[in-house]
Formats: structure tokens, sequence, C-alpha cells
């Protein structure tokens, strides 16, 4: 479904893949087909599936244990520690500040990811790490899409998982440009809080200002921002809710 906004109009086709348009799109996937490194232009390559799994509590590698065990067939594991995000000491650079060109292009590369082409991101519940992916990945500018009810509604309609660690892919070397998303300094972030709405997407709990038992850094809050991130309207944990309701959520 389209629905105007104040930017435009914003497809949901455009940035969430139903299950079963991506069960049609895997079964139609020729076998034969070649791959980047065997010549094939990068907008002649089926969509490539990339597994997202990370949260805040993981102990290092966790992630990628779980896609060992089980994941959609083809998929690649992305690392969200090492790939989409710098790791700073500066606590002014927030918990997970964006990562530099650079080391995207090298994460994305060694998946054997081109700058043309269609990326499909899922993780599972307890996570948002597919929309990060999403995010980032459309800011350097790569078309990605999240998978509507990860990896649980994949499951439930009967797709069949792959087993073991990944396969070393042939490395690509993609050239990626930052900005194709807009972003804001916290001094921009501040300001728009006083003369607009900002949105906080955190836990309540985080945006009341609660110190998480994994944290060492105290939470902040803006002034005049305001909590949006109400249970089961994440892509990623459940089908995303309908886009009547996202409306009422946001006009509230």
């Amino acid at each position: 479904m389209d629905r105007p906004t104040t930017v435009g109009w914003v497809s949901r086709s455009e940035h969430l893949i139903h299950v079963a348009d991506l069960r049609q799109a895997l079964a139609q996937r020729d076998p034969k087909a070649p791959s980047a490194h065997e010549g094939a232009a990068s907008g002649d390559r089926p969509a490539l599936l990339l597994d997202v799994r990370w949260r805040l509590t993981d102990t290092a590698g966790a992630g990628r244990q779980r896609y060992a065990v089980g994941h959609l067939p083809g998929a690649r594991f992305l690392d969200l520690a090492q790939v989409l995000t710098t790791h700073s000491d500066d606590p002014r650079d927030g918990r997970h500040p964006l990562p530099d060109i650079q080391t995207l292009e090298h994460g994305l590369g060694a998946l054997g990811v081109e700058e043309g082409d269609e990326v499909i991101v899922y993780d599972e519940p307890g996570s948002f790490a597919a929309a990060r992916a999403w995010w980032v990945l459309r800011w350097a500018g790569i078309r990605a899409r999240v998978l509507d009810g990860g990896l649980p509604a994949w499951v439930d309609v009967g797709g069949d998982l792959e087993a073991g660690d990944e396969v070393s892919w042939a490395v690509t070397a993609p050239k990626l440009t930052p900005g194709h998303l807009p972003t804001l300094t916290a001094d921009e972030a501040a300001a728009q809080a006083g003369r607009g709405v900002l949105l906080d997407a955190r836990a309540p709990q985080r945006y009341r200002g609660v110190r998480s038992s994994h944290s060492t850094r105290a939470p902040a809050m803006s002034p005049g921002r305001s909590t949006c991130r109400p249970p089961g309207c994440s892509p990623t944990v459940a089908p995303c809710c309908p886009m009547a309701s996202c409306g009422e959520l946001f006009a509230a």
C-alpha cells in the first residue's frame, strides 16, 4: 500500500518484502546464474540475503552461532558490531555511531556485495539489527529491504533452513557513497526537539532514563522528545503493523 507523506509517497514494498514474495523469488532463482566475479552485472544478479541477528546483550559471536544453527537458504551473515558501526571510546559518539565508509565497503565486499545489488536483510525477535542494516545500507546507496516478520515468518510458512557456518564468498570491492539518507548531529537533534517533533525509538526504560544492567553509560533523553516504540510494530519481530495503525501512532 502506498501512502502520501510530507516528503512524498511511501511504498511499503519499497522497504519491506513479504515472505511469500521472497519464497517466490528464491524459487525462481537460477542456480546457474553468473555471480559478480563471473562477470554478471549487479543488476542481473538475484537479491542477496543477509542474516543480521544481533542483540545488545549478546556475547561476542552469539549471532553467528545462531546463524550456524539455522538460516535462510543462501543467506550470508552480516556482523553488525564489525561492519555496521564504528567503535569509539568517546561518549559523545553514542553507543553505535555510523561506520566509516571504508569499513562498510570492506565488510560488505567480504560478503560479495556490489553497490548495485538489491539486498534483503532479516533478523529475529528481540533484535532490531535488520532495521539498523536497512538504514545503514540505504544511507550508503544500496537498495535494501527488510523481510517482513523476519526469521519466524519464514519458518511459519514452512520455509527450509540451512545449517552450518558460511562458506567463503567471492570478495568484491563496492564503491559506496554516504549521505543517501539524512542525518543529524546531537545539537541539531536537540534543536529539532525544540521546534518540531523528535521521536525516540529506544525501549521505554531507556527513554525514561533508567540505566540497564548491561550498559556502562547513563541513558539520556532530549527535552521535548516523544517515545515511539509500540510493541508488535516491528517488521523484524512480527509482520509490520498496517499503515493505518502506523499513521494513527504518529498522529498521536
